[in-house]
Order: structure tokens, then C-alpha cells, then sequence
């Protein structure tokens, strides 16, 4: 990819669709799967906010792939114009709206009395437990989604 000059021809909306759906596709072979990787990312972000604020945050694997998104957009405003982060913010706002169906039908959500035990007295194994958890939550959503 790279940054965009004034002799490349701008790209289309179907363009920038065709290469998020490539490089997507591509993703999935290198990395796992998107539930798998915004499950670990949900986790880890949740315990690193619950640890820092003092209160429970409860994020969902959709909350993570926002949030990336959400990283993407600030991006195309620093700097100079890379279609890159255009490509990318598109990836991540289809994994968000896949991710945000499989949560509504098969994800449980978090039960906040756990949640709390778990991260307010964590020990320094905390992110192996929240990540076995993780791919816990991710078979049992897999088994629903058959």
C-alpha cells in the first residue's frame, strides 16, 4: 500500500471493499480467527481499564474491533493520507458488525460477580486465566452458532 500521492488513481468504494475482503481473508489464515483474537483483546482490554479506573469494564469481542476502528479513524487524521488506514478502518467496522451478531446470538455476557473477583484481587497469573476464559466463552459460542 503506502502513503497516496497525486499520480495514483483514487480508489473506488468497491476498490477499498475488495481489499479489505482480500486482506481479511488473508488475516484469518496468518492470525486465527476474529472471535478468537477480539475475544483476548475484549479480556485484556477489559482488566487493563478495570485495573486503571478503579471500576468493572466490561467489554465484548464488537467492543474490541470498535475500538481498533476507532483507532484507524484517528489515524486518517494524523499525518499525511495513506489509503491503508481506509482499508483498514473498513476491515474493522465488518469485523464489528460480524463479531456484534455473534454476540446477540450466542455470547454470554459477563457475570459481574466474577468479573470483579477475578480482576480486583488478580494475581500475576490473571491473563492466562482471562484468556483461557476467553477461548472457553469462544467454544461455547462456536457450539451455539451450529
Amino acid at each position: 500500500m503506502g502513503a497516496h500521492n497525486s499520480e495514483t488513481k483514487a480508489k473506488s468504494s468497491a476498490e477499498f471493499l475488495a481489499e479489505a475482503t482480500r486482506i481479511l481473508e488473508a488475516r484469518e489464515v496468518t492470525h486465527g480467527g476474529k472471535l478468537d483474537n477480539h475475544s483476548k483483546l475484549a479480556v485484556l482490554w477489559s482488566a487493563y481499564l478495570t485495573i486503571k479506573l478503579g471500576v468493572r469494564v466490561e467489554l465484548n469481542p464488537s467492543d474490541a474491533a470498535t475500538l481498533m476502528l476507532l483507532l484507524k479513524v484517528a489515524r486518517q487524521h494524523s499525518g499525511a493520507y495513506n489509503d491503508d488506514d481506509d482499508v483498514d478502518a473498513v476491515s474493522y467496522a465488518a469485523i464489528a458488525g460480524e463479531l456484534r451478531a455473534v454476540e446477540q446470538a450466542s455470547i454470554p455476557k459477563f457475570a459481574p460477580d466474577r468479573f470483579e473477583q477475578q480482576f480486583m484481587s488478580a494475581p500475576p497469573s490473571f491473563l492466562r486465566t482471562m484468556i483461557r476464559k476467553a477461548k472457553r466463552a469462544e467454544r461455547r459460542a462456536k457450539r451455539g452458532a451450529r
